[in-house]
């Protein structure tokens, strides 16, 4: 098997004294190149079991012009960061913090995670199972809705001359920011449940403009957030990229996936089909959409999807649907989604035929739970955990959560994101005890279906509803105004509901979620179901649970877990992907 480590630099800062020529051989017919600014160059290379490659650390820094010694089992290199590696102690620091990475010394040299070379000599390094690239990008400023902060992201146009079914850490990195930038923008809060242009979608714009697309065009980003039906916010744009001299066509989807008011609703939309019905319903729309976008012309065409969450479920099943229609070869589309809820029962979703779409998701975030996996849920495509902390020494997950945390703070207004503490608190099982829980009571995906998903959906509409007041703010009301609004007769069972004495007990144990549980009591009736009987079968410790885990906002670690901001941390802090791999 042909393995390639490619040296591709969008500078000719480079003096052309480095560049030398040479090809050598690894392993058996196993030839290994290494090219900078497009000549080829002498790098000693090895792979690990599990195809990791390693390159030496003296060769490479020494063509790269990076000051290098490595004795007694001490490594030091200094190029734009700081690297040093104890052999003895098998611990390897970037700029005097701790890293996760792979080393060997191989009859005396030192062999090294490209990554760790890269991120010395300020090269975005891309491995394939084929090959690696060390790109020189330029940087993308992603802006943070809710903070306003921004983190500078790596984009080169190369990303999209690699194979799609091979795992690209730094395209990974620039689809979540893009993702996060589909979220409606902060400034049009204040027009929540109005109808129009009021700049939801000015975050996703202003990024596409910066990475260089144009004939930008965005979908549904004037619908009110009071809205319920089954659709979704997005935005296209497109620009040209050359490989060899041959032109193509980058198409950019990016699928909204927060901020978006009563879409929730259609979350809980699940039906009896094998693609969840809500965001099938969502995708309906897209891929019309997408397919006049894309037009005739699309031999040389490339597409690049991703989406956050409730964005990320309609664009992988978005993308297995291209695929499955044969619109784009699966060569063509590069998939990446985030904290993506299950939404398929298809056998084959976990096949070859979908190694294209990469679900990116954290073991201690609650939605990757949703739907079931007892109800026969998965994800089409490749599910890629972040690495748990718990899998190394005490002192290396400090360090790293610390990493981690720092990063967190520089990108959201206020709080922290302590994820050592998270896992070691037992969340991860936690919140698999309670969706396994909740599943149970409610039987089946079709005795859901029948017997509670229009009044789950009721219940999350009136939560997510906002009317105007006084003032002509756009307010959340209370329970009751709302019920009212929707169901002109919800009044006359209010207070019989409320003199219950089943309900009067359920709404002390739910605390503050407690004075809520009289509105859900009238949704039952009105959608011709007995509260009590419902509330029976689902299990008042399954509310209580349900009260407390679903808080998806606030301060609370459950929320954390789920926000952009955590995954951006996490993601960005390890060096090599290697580890989201294994």
């Amino acid at each position: 098997m042909k393995k390639k480590i490619l040296i591709c630099s969008l500078s000719v800062v480079l003096v052309a004294s480095l560049i030398i020529g040479l090809v050598w051989f690894l392993g058996d017919n196993e030839t290994l190149t290494v090219f900078l600014n497009g000549m080829e160059v002498k790098v000693s290379a090895t792979s690990l079991e599990d195809n990791s490659p390693l390159i030496s650390a003296e060769e490479i820094f020494d063509v790269a012009d990076v000051e290098y010694s490595y004795e007694n089992g001490k490594a030091y290199a200094k190029g734009k960061n700081t690297l040093e590696i104890d052999t003895d102690s098998n611990s390897i620091k970037v700029n005097g913090l701790i890293q996760q990475s792979e080393f060997l010394i191989d009859d005396d040299k030192l062999m090294i995670s490209p990554y760790l070379a890269g991120e010395v000599m300020n090269y975005e390094t891309i491995s394939t199972e084929n090959e690696v690239r060390f790109i020189k990008p330029r940087y993308v400023k992603i802006k943070f809705r809710d903070s306003g902060k921004s983190l500078s992201l790596p984009y080169c146009d190369d990303f999209f001359l690699l194979p799609s079914t091979e795992y690209n850490h730094s395209l990974a990195n620039l689809s979540l920011g893009l993702a996060a930038s589909a979220f409606s923008s902060k400034e049009s809060d204040a027009y929540y449940g109005d109808t129009g242009n009021f700049g939801r979608d000015k975050d996703i714009i202003a990024v596409y403009k910066e990475l260089g697309f144009s004939n930008i065009k965005t979908f549904n980003y004037d619908k009110s957030l009071n809205d319920t039906s089954d659709t979704v916010a997005y935005a296209m744009a497109e620009k040209n990229i050359t490989n060899n001299g041959e032109k193509y066509r980058l198409v950019a989807l990016s699928v909204r996936g927060g901020c978006y008011g009563n879409e929730w609703v259609s979350n809980f939309n699940i039906g009896n089909t094998e693609i969840h019905k809500g965001f099938l319903l969502a995708s309906d729309e897209v891929v019309k959409n997408l397919y006049e976008y894309i037009g005739n012309k699309t031999s040389n065409t490339k597409l690049w999807m991703t989406g956050f969450s409730r964005g990320g479920g309609v664009a992988g099943i978005t993308a297995a649907r291209i695929t499955d229609e044969g619109k784009l070869p699966s060569e063509n589309i590069y998939a990446y989604t985030f904290a993506t809820p299950a939404g398929t029962t298809a056998k084959n979703a976990k096949t070859e035929k979908y190694g294209h779409i990469f679900n990116i998701i954290s073991e201690n975030d609650l939605i990757p739970l949703i739907a079931p996996e007892k109800w026969g849920y998965t994800r089409y495509g490749t599910d890629l955990t972040l690495p748990s902390l718990l899998n190394y020494s005490n002192d290396v997950a400090l360090a790293e959560s610390q990493k981690i945390s720092s990063l967190y703070k520089s990108i959201i207004t206020s709080g922290d994101f302590k994820l050592y503490d998270i896992e070691k608190s037992g969340q991860k099982q936690d919140i698999r005890t309670f969706i396994n829980n909740l599943s149970s009571a409610l039987g089946s995906r079709i005795s859901y279906t029948d017997k509670y998903a229009n009044i789950i959906m009721d219940y999350i509409e009136c939560s997510n509803t906002k009317i105007k007041d006084e003032n002509g703010n756009w307010v959340y009301g209370s329970m009751e105004d709302i019920l009212t609004l929707k169901y002109p007769d919800a009044p006359s069972y209010f207070q019989k509901i409320k003199e219950n004495p089943l309900l009067k007990n359920a709404s002390a144990l739910l605390g503050n979620a407690g004075k809520n549980i009289v509105a859900f009591g009238v949704i039952c009736m009105v959608n011709g179901e007995s509260p009590i009987h419902v509330i029976n079968e689902i299990g008042i410790e399954n509310l209580v649970s349900f009260a407390s885990l679903f808080s998806l906002s606030g301060d609370s670690n459950i929320a954390k877990c789920h926000y952009p901001e955590s995954y951006t941390a996490q993601l960005n802090s390890f060096i090599d992907p290697y580890l989201i791999l294994q």
